[in-house]
């Protein structure tokens, strides 16, 4: 469990000291990809050595190749894998999706049960009895214990694509740890917001340009014009913005006058933090 009155330095150290950490861990992976690997290895066996270590390190497949297993979907998803010209970028998004997975203990994988994440392009999910079809940046199926991220989509923004991959882990955390009633409707988190607040219309309907991502503090208790759109989207907001340095210090100093946001914050740490396999967030 999160120890939540920390003196502000006490935080920062240990803070820095975890965000050294996690690029030693990098490094060190890095590294040991490279060695194991023969002289003059194609990309396409990099990325294999680099697949293995990341399942070896965090528990997870990673879902990248044709030869590979096509993960079960509980809707009907679209997407292509990768092509040898998209080698590259896929390799520095699996770097990228290590040292954010770096944040997570390898147990707490197993307790929201990830099993999977599959690495593709051109994603769409369709729904709504296939009649609505929608491109994703990433989607979670929490059925089928698999995550989708498109490396492709947001390649030109990092901050972008990086707070993906938090903010669709937590809405697969979030029905696994709460189930599926309070995934839509949380009482105690909607608790909090002020009574003659009302939620919009959800995530699904509310897509595109900077609406998703862009930290704008709309009004108290929310970080983002996104977060007003359901209490599903609101908690993984703000559990994307506290897994990221940069953004888990804005809506910190946001929250020092803002009660709303102070307990909506600690409830994210509770939440996670809860039960062995938890996760803490300083």
């Amino acid at each position: 469990m999160t120890v939540l009155n920390k003196s502000s330095s006490q935080v920062g150290i240990n803070r820095n000291a975890a965000i050294f950490l996690r690029f030693a861990r990098g490094l060190t992976w890095v590294i040991l990809v490279v060695i194991s690997l023969p002289v003059g290895a194609t990309n396409q066996q990099i990325i294999s050595a680099k697949a293995k270590a990341f399942k070896d390190k965090h528990g997870l497949t990673l879902y990248w190749h044709k030869d590979q297993e096509k993960p079960k979907s509980t809707f009907r998803m679209g997407y292509l894998l990768a092509e040898p010209r998209d080698y590259e970028l896929l390799m520095t998004y699996i770097e990228r999706l290590d040292v954010e997975f770096s944040k997570y203990p390898k147990v707490f994988h197993q307790r929201v049960q990830l099993r999977t994440i599959a690495i593709v392009k051109y994603l769409n999910v369709s729904t709504r009895g296939g009649v609505f079809k929608q491109s994703r940046s990433a989607y979670p199926d929490a059925l089928n214990h698999t995550l989708y991220y498109d490396f492709k989509a947001g390649r030109f923004d990092p901050d972008y694509q990086t707070n993906v991959m938090h903010h669709e882990y937590f809405h697969l955390i979030d029905y696994q740890l709460n189930g599926f009633q309070f995934y839509w409707r949380d009482p105690q988190w909607m608790g909090f917001n002020n009574p003659n607040f009302t939620y919009g219309n959800g995530g699904t309907w509310n897509r595109g340009g900077d609406y998703t991502k862009r930290l704008n503090y709309p009004l108290k208790g929310f970080i983002s014009s996104y977060s007003t759109t359901g209490v599903e989207e609101d908690k993984a907001c703000i559990f994307a913005a506290l897994m990221i340095e940069s953004s888990h210090r804005i809506v910190n100093t946001w929250a020092k006058t803002d009660s709303i946001l102070k307990q909506k914050i600690q409830y994210i740490k509770q939440f996670v933090g809860d039960k062995e396999g938890g996760l803490e967030i300083n």
